[in-house]
């Protein structure tokens, strides 16, 4: 501009038409914080969203062919959408005090943050990132990093962060005891077998479904208002201090019961694909808490498209949940978004034998009925309930030999099923 002026040249913007003083590119330094990223693209669109405060904006620059110096349109003047630029090189940098960077979908596999301290947000997001430093990066509160290949992470210097979402990657741990500001973690995807969260105690999400958690301690975490914690190996989930609970999605683990007695907030409950029935699955119903004259609460028992299915839910069950104001569904692999209305199991199980495994005859049996069994079953614990769920006979089966008889002329008239092991029949008592 100096130069132009110095020839006695007017120099002027084309579209306001009025003077032009020409960019100061003084201030566009690499001698400031910068972010560095790297794609594994030859080709495509950088796409970014960045935010700073006011006073930062004016040096703030984005060096878009790597050559480590200002060239003319390379500032930001966009801060509410996403800048977009072709790619001319495969890696990039970020100048200047920027407090949010969004760079999620650009293929990145490497991105350095070290050099920019100021950051309290960052969604890198979709990329193919396998590890992320964020150890200088203590004013960070929300960090999104979900759907890249990052097997470790490490936490412990970040004790701002209150949002978390690190689903699907490849972590095997995460220590997060030293952020106990976090009200929001979702590591779902990951190859988790354990989880301490017990020093999180305003946490009010956890999201940790398909990993391989055996057990999951919420003692702590009293706030806890969202729990989806699906697909794992939980035998036991003990929600009774976790008052606030609204949901609760823990299906397709192995839980042979749930007592929620204690959750009378608790809205919708996702537990089909574990293992209760009988009786556990009577005192869970009458657990439900009491939604009269309240909007009807969602119980999500069975999935009778999964093959993987132990739950049953009786008849009379489902007429207890009914009587709290629930809606019971049957999941069915997700048809109508597994909202199909559910009227309760008129066997006592979901697993009914074969013939070729159990016979029993005659049906229906008046006073006798004859159960041949193959040898595997000897010996073992055989119990008799009606259509409800109650016991009404326990024995054993004989050994060593392949058919016994069963006494069942103090039966009333009705369906009955005879249990060994895992193995379930179906028989009828008629006079």
């Amino acid at each position: 501009m100096k130069a132009a002026k110095d020839k006695n040249w007017e120099v002027l913007d084309f579209f306001q038409h009025k003077p032009y003083d020409g960019v100061d590119d003084t201030k566009y330094t690499t001698k400031q914080p910068s972010v560095v990223l790297t794609t594994m693209r030859t080709e495509g669109t950088w796409k970014l969203k960045l935010k700073a405060d006011e006073q930062a904006k004016p040096y703030i620059w984005i060096d878009k062919n790597n050559n480590k110096l200002y060239d003319y349109g390379e500032e930001v003047t966009e801060y509410n959408g996403f800048v977009e630029f072709a790619q001319s090189t495969n890696t990039i940098a970020v100048y200047g005090k920027i407090s949010q960077l969004y760079c999620q979908g650009n293929s990145l596999t490497n991105l350095d943050i070290t050099k920019n301290t100021a950051l309290t947000l960052l969604d890198c997001s979709n990329n193919k990132l396998t590890d992320l430093n964020i150890v200088d990066s203590t004013r960070l509160e929300t960090l999104l990093c979900y759907k890249n290949k990052i097997t470790s992470l490490d936490l412990s210097k970040d004790t701002n962060l209150i949002f978390v979402s690190c689903n699907e990657n490849m972590l095997t741990s995460i220590d997060i005891s030293k952020n106990n500001k976090l009200t929001a973690l979702y590591v779902s995807n990951n190859s988790l077998s354990a989880l301490d969260i017990s020093k999180n105690t305003e946490l009010r999400a956890l999201t940790c479904e398909k990993n391989m958690l055996t057990s999951l301690n919420l003692f702590n975490n009293t706030k806890l208002e969202t729990l989806y914690c699906a697909k794992n190996k939980l035998s036991t989930l003990d929600i009774s201090k976790n008052t606030a609970l609204n949901l609760v999605s823990c299906e397709e683990n192995d839980i042979n019961k749930l007592n929620l007695s204690e959750n009378k907030e608790l809205t919708s409950l996702y537990c089909y694909a574990n293992e209760i029935k009988g009786q556990d699955m009577t005192n869970l119903v009458n657990s439900l808490s009491d939604r009269t004259n309240k909007k009807a609460g969602e119980l999500y028992i069975i999935d009778t498209k999964n093959n993987e299915e132990k739950n049953v839910c009786l008849v009379a069950d489902v007429a207890i949940a009914k009587k709290h104001n629930w809606a019971v569904f049957d999941y069915k692999g997700k048809e109508n978004y597994g909202k199909n209305p559910y009227e309760g199991s008129t066997t006592s199980s979901s697993h009914i034998a074969t013939e070729d495994s159990i016979r029993v005859f005659p049906i229906p049996a008046r006073s006798v009925l004859n159960i041949r069994l193959p040898y595997s079953l000897s010996d073992k614990s055989l119990t008799v309930t009606d259509a409800s769920g109650r016991v009404v006979m326990k024995t054993n089966t004989t050994s060593a030999e392949k058919e016994m008889t069963l006494d069942v002329s103090s039966l009333y008239n009705g369906v009955y099923f005879l249990m060994i092991e895992d193995k379930i029949i179906r028989f009828v008592v008629c006079r």
